[in-house]
C-alpha cells in the first residue's frame, strides 16, 4: 500500500468560503481539475541533499509559503514546481544544495 496522497481543492472564485481537501490514496494533487506532482518533505530534502527538519524549519520560519505547500492529513505536501523555490532560499540562507534532478550530495 503506497503512503501517499492524492488531494482534491475545490474553491469557488469570489467566494469567502475556503477550499475544500477531499484526500484519497494516490500520487498526484488534483488543483482546479488539473493534476500536479507533489512532493513529502522528506523527498524534497533528499532531492536538495538535506536534512527533513531543515525544510521544515523553513516553512516554521515563513521563509516558504504555507499556502502553496499547506499540511494535510498531518502532511506537508509540496508540488514539485516548488523545489526551484525551497533551493533558492536553502542557497539564501547558506545551505549546501544538491542538484534537484540528480538527488543526494
Amino acid at each position: 500500500m503506497s503512503n501517499c496522497v492524492s488531494v482534491t481543492i475545490n474553491h469557488m472564485e469570489g467566494q469567502n468560503s475556503p477550499p475544500v481537501f477531499l484526500v484519497m490514496r494516490s500520487t498526484t494533487i488534483m488543483v482546479n481539475e488539473t493534476k500536479v506532482p507533489y512532493l513529502s518533505v522528506g523527498d524534497a530534502a533528499r532531492r536538495l541533499g538535506v536534512q527533513p527538519r531543515i525544510v521544515t524549519m523553513l516553512f516554521y520560519q515563513q521563509k516558504l509559503r504555507d499556502d502553496l505547500c499547506p499540511i494535510i492529513g498531518g502532511r506537508r505536501v509540496i508540488p514539485e514546481t516548488y523545489l526551484s523555490m525551497i533551493e533558492l532560499v536553502l542557497k539564501r540562507a547558506g545551505r549546501i544544495v544538491a542538484d534537484p534532478q540528480g538527488g543526494g550530495r
